[in-house]
């Protein structure tokens, strides 16, 4: 095991001149490595002579871990030599993490290497069903697209990453297997703490990809698993088989050089919930002080009503609230998201923020004073990262969550467990080892049906799949077998008349206008919620009840490759569950679709218990 602070220079070997080429490539680069970073690549080099091993690295926000994920390609390219991997596969948890991710390699390192290196280098990105991003809706690949094996950098979420491991392609009158390529990739999994299940801390998702790490490095592959906050429980979990092969290479105690304070005051202690703490004088007072203010809500109903209470008070210290969360269209959290950018860039920019767990991954902005719910303990680390984010002082604040069933969305005993775990510690939110013993006390103390999941069977049908490098001739699993905890339904709230005009009409495909307002009026919802509030989807016609769906592409066009056409349709379908196997969209009805003053606040399925203090 390893640590910071060795001292050590890139001085010889593969990656000698590394940070050399990375001051080629941009000018962001000119500072060099992070001695945080040199400590992986360091490992990484020696990896290269140990085949099947993994690398663990433990590293707080900051410290770069995308440049340290695509370094051994970087090398490679420079010297012409690819000795340690032709492939990079890089995992991520989320669509909207690949679509970020795949536009930071693209344009950070792919095209500043084939400009000055004057090659042909190619980058994908790879995630099932559909992201909504910036420019709207966009059609994911799937596995079985004949690109995967193509590519020499490759961005993916773990599902498909999983799927084209086992998937069969056909390609002219020959069948491919994309583990093949996967055989002479190096791999990357980030965000790893991410992967947690919704109903026990080690669920589905992680069962699997413990699978995936035993498999890879008994097949001789490098593989980096990267994450900034990871239960003991959940390491000692994920690497038993790697570790029993003498094969874990775990980095620890990395620092990046951001020199961080955070001043954290418990208000959980007087059962201070956010609504007395926004009533108080010293919550006004707090937001003078500091320019850039977040408050982070467990729940989007919470987030919705504190930022109708917030607006008026905070208007009259000449500050303009926002609010962001998940459950809103794609162009009102494009135009929010931009504005984000700007505080990113302007110091000096004055700004509150209401939003919900998007902060703990999605927002790459500086707060100087955080105010959040209490939460699990990996989510209070990955919101406290956003306060300080670049460096300097910040202030933290963590309030008791409000209403009869405060614990939710989370599990009550680990809500419970935490705020026990926070009376007794005095964190430092700016210390990676205050905060490990803070988390690892946590799941020391959850009762044991929480840590893991007792649906084996569903695991068992799953990994049934995955075991392409010792039986290549294994039957492919079929296109929708699920290896993470909930799935994604793309919803689309239009604007009443219009809807009423697709509702009234008869059965056709729309392009042009209707189709661009589609695009950009989408987002998601957990199926397991619409199944629960189905009539968040229904509409009255004629004295019936009907879903509106559009579908998103045609089969063919997929087949080929081509650019997806979006075609919106009337579908008149008793089944909710045909829609989605049809590669439908939903229209949502617009009473559950809250817009104020032409502000947008969102998707709001319950009156959240909150309301009634």
């Amino acid at each position: 095991m390893l640590s910071l602070d060795e001292g050590f220079d890139l001085v010889s070997g593969k990656f000698s001149k590394l940070e050399e080429y990375l001051k080629q490539l941009n000018p962001k680069f000119s500072k060099g490595l992070f001695d945080c970073q040199k400590t992986v690549i360091k490992e990484l080099e020696k990896a290269a002579d140990e085949p099947g091993s993994v690398i663990l690295v433990h590293l707080p926000t900051g410290g770069g871990k995308t440049l340290i994920g695509v370094a051994p390609l970087i090398v490679q390219a420079y010297r012409n030599d690819w000795d340690f991997a032709p492939h990079l596969v890089y995992t991520l948890p989320y669509r909207a993490l690949v679509f970020h991710h795949s536009k930071v390699l693209l344009n950070d390192f792919i095209e500043p290497l084939n400009k000055i290196k004057q090659m042909d280098l190619k980058l994908d990105s790879f995630y099932g069903g559909f992201f909504i991003g910036h420019e709207g809706l966009t059609q994911g690949r799937a596995y079985f697209h004949p690109r995967w094996r193509a590519a020499d950098a490759i961005v993916s979420t773990l599902d498909i990453f999983l799927l084209a491991y086992a998937k069969q392609v056909r390609v002219g009158y020959h069948s491919e297997y994309a583990a093949g390529v996967l055989s002479s990739s190096y791999l990357v999994f980030d965000e790893a703490h991410s992967y947690q299940g919704e109903h026990s801390v080690i669920g589905l998702t992680y069962t699997i990809l413990q699978r995936v790490l035993k498999w890879a490095s008994l097949a001789g592959l490098t593989s980096i698993v990267m994450t900034a906050t990871l239960p003991h429980t959940v390491k000692h979990y994920l690497f038993k088989y790697v570790e029993e092969r003498g094969k874990l290479r775990e980095l620890k105690d990395l620092r990046p050089p951001l020199r961080r304070s955070i001043n954290y005051s418990p208000l959980f202690k007087d059962n201070q919930t956010i609504y007395h703490l926004i009533k108080s004088d010293d919550f006004l007072k707090k937001v003078k002080e500091h320019q850039k203010t977040l408050l982070v809500l467990n729940t989007v109903g919470k987030a919705i009503d504190v930022f109708l209470k917030l607006k008026p008070i905070i208007r009259k210290l000449g500050i303009e609230p926002m609010l962001i969360h998940s459950r809103m269209t794609a162009s009102a959290r494009a135009e929010r998201e931009s504005e984000l950018a700007k505080m990113r860039e302007d110091t000096g920019y004055n700004k509150l923020v209401v939003s919900t767990q998007v902060a703990e991954s999605g927002l790459d902005v500086s707060f100087d004073l955080l105010i959040t719910e209490l939460a699990p303990p990996e989510a209070l680390v990955q919101r406290s990262g956003r306060c300080a984010r670049r460096g300097g002082n910040g202030e933290l604040l963590i309030v008791q969550p409000a209403g009869e069933y405060y614990y939710q969305p989370y599990q009550k005993e680990l809500i419970d467990c935490t705020k026990d775990a926070l009376k007794k510690f005095d964190i430092d939110f700016s210390s990676s080892f205050d905060l490990q013993l803070f988390i690892d006390d946590v799941y020391e103390k959850v009762p044991a049906e929480l840590l893991t999941t007792s649906d084996s069977s569903v695991i068992d049908e799953v990994l049934s799949y995955f075991s392409v490098w010792t039986n290549p001739l294994l039957w492919p699993p079929p296109q929708y077998l699920q290896v993470r905890e909930g799935v994604p339904v793309t919803l689309c709230h239009l604007p009443d008349e219009e809807l009423s005009v697709l509702l009234n009409g008869k059965e056709a495909e729309h392009t042009g206008e209707v189709v661009k307002k589609i695009i950009q009026r989408c987002f998601t919802l957990d199926f397991d919620i619409l199944k629960r509030r189905r009539e968040i989807v229904e509409h009255d016609i004629d004295g019936s009840k009907i879903l509106a769906g559009f579908t998103i592409y045609s089969q063919k066009e997929l087949e080929e490759g081509r650019p997806i056409k979006l075609v919106a349709k009337v579908e008149r379908i008793k089944s909710l569950n045909s829609m989605l196997t049809k590669n439908y969209g939903l229209l949502i009805n617009p009473r559950y679709y809250k817009i104020e003053d032409s502000y947008e606040l969102g998707l709001l399925l319950t009156r959240s218990a909150e309301n009634k203090q």
